[in-house]
């Protein structure tokens, strides 16, 4: 991955477009995640299916990396975080092996994951709390 994005002061308007621009993808995820999360650990028991798990795993890496320069255009990552750590963090928040541990152990619900979601991303990423 590219070296980080030249800092961006951050501005009210920034904040606005990064927070919306997370609320809009954690939310445009979550169908996905109630769907594949209970799948995903049992994918990972068979070797057969692990490997299309890893292919899939990859192309989302992959795209994560384009959607921390998206995200990163809007607002500046933390100074102590690159690219490839804000790729990383986004990947473990927004996962479906994190999904199922809140709602399946846990109990929380698809709201209290969401907005959980939503915030430990702001605040990872972009020191937004």
């Amino acid at each position: 991955m590219a070296s980080a994005a030249p800092a961006i002061a951050p501005s009210p308007q920034r904040r606005s477009r990064v927070v919306t621009a997370v609320r809009t993808l954690v939310h445009g995820s979550m169908d996905l995640l109630v769907r594949a999360a209970p799948l995903v650990w049992m994918v990972l028991g068979d070797e057969t299916a692990r490997e299309g798990y890893e292919f899939n795993e990859g192309m989302r890496r992959d795209g994560y990396e384009v959607l921390v320069r998206t995200l990163t255009s809007k607002h500046s990552l933390r100074p102590e975080i690159n690219p490839e750590r804000a790729r990383d963090v986004l990947l473990l928040l927004t996962g479906p092996q994190l999904y199922a541990q809140l709602a399946r152990d846990l109990k929380w619900s698809r709201e209290e994951i969401e907005e959980w979601m939503i915030t430990s991303v702001l605040q990872q990423l972009f020191g937004i709390g």
